[in-house]
């Protein structure tokens, strides 16, 4: 299993999961998905709010970010992962 990080617009990170390969992530989900290296010297492996820095392949930590509570209030399940959803009461 692989980690990948979501990021914005902005190369902001907003999302982090793991899954086997890219394809899979991209073919999965919606956006803009990173591979990341977690454990690898030299990469740093990022947190929510982290910046991605395309020219470097790496992330660095920025307290710029705060998550946009709108969206993640009107995010749903998506495929394969509906059976996640809490059940009503």
């Amino acid at each position: 299993m692989k980690n990948f990080a979501h990021i914005n617009e902005n190369n902001i990170v907003t999302m982090i999961i793991i899954g086997d390969s890219l394809e899979q992530v991209n073919n999965d989900f919606e956006g803009n998905w990173i591979e990341t290296f977690p454990g690898v010297e030299g990469k740093v492996h990022p947190a929510v709010g982290y910046r991605y820095l395309p020219e470097e392949n790496n992330f660095e930590p920025t307290e710029e970010w705060t998550p946009d509570m709108d969206t993640i209030a009107a995010w749903d399940y998506p495929p394969p992962f509906e059976h996640l959803r809490p059940v009503s009461e």
